[in-house]
């Protein structure tokens, strides 16, 4: 039953989660037209995070903002090769953003 519940209660999150990092779009790949699930291994990898740190939100907040930062590393990259659009919420709001969500939700 309680097995039930977190599987339930994890499908939920992941889809609101989703939501919020394709809205986000860090990489401009939603806007180029990719499918809806381009970012779910990073949706997977952050709900996981913001789960396992769930009892110590500061550094869960931490975590979440290092792993999160490799966006950063790889749109400065493509900013060099391109002249693509990328978002402009830095990683630190979006984080932050993120970590207000989950301890609301």
């Amino acid at each position: 039953m309680v097995k039930d519940f977190l599987k339930k209660q994890y499908k939920i999150d992941f889809e609101q989660l989703r939501k919020r990092i394709n809205d986000w779009d860090p990489l401009a790949l939603i806007s180029l037209g990719c499918p809806e699930d381009e970012y779910d291994e990073y949706t997977n990898r952050v709900l996981s995070i913001l789960y396992r740190y769930k009892g110590n939100p500061n550094e869960g907040r931490d975590k979440l903002n290092d792993y999160l930062k490799l966006f950063e590393e790889v749109i400065k990259e493509m900013e060099m090769s391109s002249n693509g659009e990328f978002s402009t919420i830095e990683v630190k709001e979006f984080t932050e953003r993120i970590t207000n969500w989950f301890k609301k939700r």
